[in-house]
């Protein structure tokens, strides 16, 4: 597996986390689908690093639920003292 293959979501979000620590907008691009490649250019990359970007973050793992009539909830979710998933929060998306 190359550096720019991700094994699981959390891989990908790392791999993210990495391209956007080194400031290497080519690695970012590459981790995205082929119909979502170029949906950010180079400055605006630069401009969410800047605005957002600090040396320490959080690996969160996240899910959503898509209802038919096209409401969207995102949940948080965590892992309990016993090792248990549960839901730590959810957002309603607006759509």
């Amino acid at each position: 597996m190359s550096g720019n293959q991700a094994a699981t979501p959390e891989n990908l979000a790392r791999l993210v986390n990495f391209a956007m620590f080194t400031e290497d907008y080519p690695r970012f691009q590459s981790l995205w689908t082929d119909g979502r490649k170029g949906n950010m250019n180079e400055q605006q990359f630069m401009e969410l690093i800047s605005a957002s970007y600090t040396e320490s973050s959080r690996l969160g793992t996240y899910s959503y639920l898509k209802f038919q009539n096209g409401e969207t909830l995102l949940l948080d979710i965590v892992r309990d003292d016993k090792g248990n998933y549960k839901v730590q929060h959810m957002i309603h998306a607006d759509n």
